[in-house]
């Protein structure tokens, strides 16, 4: 493992759905009221597979999916958005081999749910107004190993490039999500990403990698 936090800027990430290989923020999420998240996605695995983009949990008690504060996952016919303890499933092919920039809106004033896939929004909802708890840790590429190796059975097996992960404190337009915009509590530029048994990889071809 490298020891020292690292900006992924110019850099996807390549995950296999290994449980010893993950990217870990070095700091914890603040509760949050207002967020908007995204990251870019390249399905890349067969039609059977399942993937995870990111996760922020802040129990600790039992790892399970119930326990996913906020998280994207999915497979080749759907989309799964993990909020605040509730989970969504929304039928959506993604087109595999090909980069799609998917972002998250919460509104926890209004209570208000916003999937976006590129600038197309695919899902609206209305649930109980909450803030984001403080204190998540976030992982990209699977579930958050905690404890025994039986953890290892339920991490999804997949094959997927992950990319330009940004999380601002704020709800941004859909005409910002595809600017090469800085998340102003996490960023993909920052040195604030453990590596682990993962090598980034320098690719001049993704967008925002100047």
């Amino acid at each position: 493992m490298w020891t020292d936090a690292l900006s992924l800027k110019g850099k996807r990430l390549d995950v296999y759905g290994r449980a010893d290989t993950y990217v870990s923020l070095t700091n914890t999420i603040p509760e949050l009221s207002r967020f908007t998240v995204c990251i870019d996605l390249r399905f890349v695995g067969a039609r059977s597979s399942d993937w995870m983009a990111f996760s922020c949990i802040t129990k600790t008690t039992f790892l399970g999916r119930e326990d996913i504060d906020l998280g994207l996952a999915g497979d080749h016919q759907q989309l799964i958005v993990y909020n605040l303890g509730k989970t969504f499933y929304i039928r959506y092919h993604l087109t595999p081999f090909q980069w799609h920039t998917i972002c998250l809106i919460w509104d926890g004033v209004k209570g208000r749910l916003e999937l976006f896939l590129s600038k197309e929004r695919i899902l609206v909802m209305i649930d109980q107004p909450q803030n984001l708890a403080p204190n998540g840790a976030l992982v990209l590429g699977h579930f958050h190993k905690k404890g025994d190796d039986h953890v290892k059975g339920m991490v999804p097996r997949f094959t997927s490039s992950l990319y330009y992960f940004q999380l601002w404190d704020h709800i941004l337009g859909n005409e910002e999500f595809m600017k090469c915009l800085s998340g102003n509590v996490v960023s993909w530029e920052e040195d604030v990403w453990f590596i682990n048994k993962i090598i980034p990889t320098v690719d001049m071809r993704v967008r925002c990698g100047e």
